[in-house]
């Protein structure tokens, strides 16, 4: 990918729904409504296996695949990141009433990570963390027509 090798990263979580349900069993009331969300979220996220992969160039760290996908007896999911366009040109213009930078413009960068690995799994939490919620808020808040 992009002419450079690259490496493969996997991760898989055995127990992907686990912390969904603790937390639906922790915050959900007593009520029949709520029992009813409960049960429901968890035939949904029971049994739940996620994986994720990343593909990453060796030579400039760039992501070029993002691959998430949750199966279970309930719910099968995958979403899918590709990047295949890094040699087009972008020209990105700040907003027309945004004032210019002053002072030392490397003065706000962040600085370089150590290494290509200690960022991989902040970017599958980032990934895996809206993912669950997103699934979940469909089943734990049901919608009323």
């Amino acid at each position: 990918m992009g002419r450079e090798p690259t490496r493969l990263y996997k991760g898989t979580y055995e127990d992907a729904g686990r912390l969904l349900i603790s937390e639906a069993e922790r915050s959900l009331g007593d009520s029949p409504q709520t029992q009813e969300a409960l049960a429901h979220t968890r035939e949904v996220f029971r049994d739940l296996t996620a994986t994720t992969v990343l593909i990453v160039g060796k030579n400039t760290g760039r992501v070029y695949s993002l691959v998430y996908a949750s199966n279970g007896p309930k719910m099968t999911r995958k979403d899918e990141i590709v990047v295949d366009q890094f040699d087009q040109p972008v020209d990105i213009q700040p907003p027309p009433d945004v004032a210019a930078p002053t002072g030392d413009q490397n003065a706000s960068r962040c600085p370089e990570p150590a290494g290509d690995f200690p960022w991989i799994p902040a970017a599958i939490a980032a990934v895996l963390g809206p993912l669950l919620f997103l699934g979940a808020s469909a089943f734990l808040w049901p919608r009323h027509l």
